[in-house]
């Protein structure tokens, strides 16, 4: 069998790419850490056992410049790239179990437990799922669903770039903008 990745002789246990950097979760879902590209090299930027995190991270998306963590508990939070130290609870998101998050460039995507897709961030070409004519998304907002068929419901996105994949609990894949 393949031997586990590791950091500093941790397993790690999650984690996410983007642009500018890449952030992993580690041992027991507590620690995090994070580096930064330059040019072609690799700096470490931290290392450390944040405070704030109340339960274990299970899941990391990257985007430009920041840094979202999914927790066992369906909770949502945010962080800087450059300081995983500090973090908030994702306002929109409190008391909504979340199944999935994925980060684009400058926009985010949240699957709740009930199927229902959230998105927030820049919604440049509409990909927040909301009229073009709205530059930006402070919160997560519900975006209008495609119609499903019966029993059929969201389970996980991805994104990359200015793009985001959502994938149904049937199978189906939906490409939006």
């Amino acid at each position: 069998g393949e031997t586990p990745a590791s950091i500093c002789g941790e397993e790690v246990t999650a984690a996410g790419l983007g642009p500018k950097h890449c952030c992993v979760v580690t041992g027991d879902g507590r620690e995090v850490a994070s580096w930064e590209f330059k040019n072609d090299d690799i700096d470490l930027v931290v290392s450390l056992r944040p405070f704030w995190v109340r339960c274990r991270v299970i899941q990391i998306a990257c985007s430009l410049k920041k840094v979202w963590a999914r927790t066992e508990r369906l909770e949502v939070f945010e962080m800087c790239a450059c300081d995983v130290s500090e973090a908030r609870q994702v306002y929109g998101l409190i008391g909504i179990p979340v199944l999935s998050i994925a980060a684009g460039n400058h926009h985010q995507i949240a699957v709740s437990a009930g199927g229902d897709v959230y998105a927030w961030g820049l919604n440049r070409d509409g990909r927040c799922g909301v009229s073009k004519r709205q530059k930006k998304i402070q919160e997560p907002r519900a975006i209008t669903r495609r119609r499903l068929a019966l029993n059929e419901r969201y389970a996980a996105a991805t994104a990359a770039g200015n793009r985001t994949a959502l994938l149904t609990s049937m199978g189906a894949i939906f490409l939006c903008p």
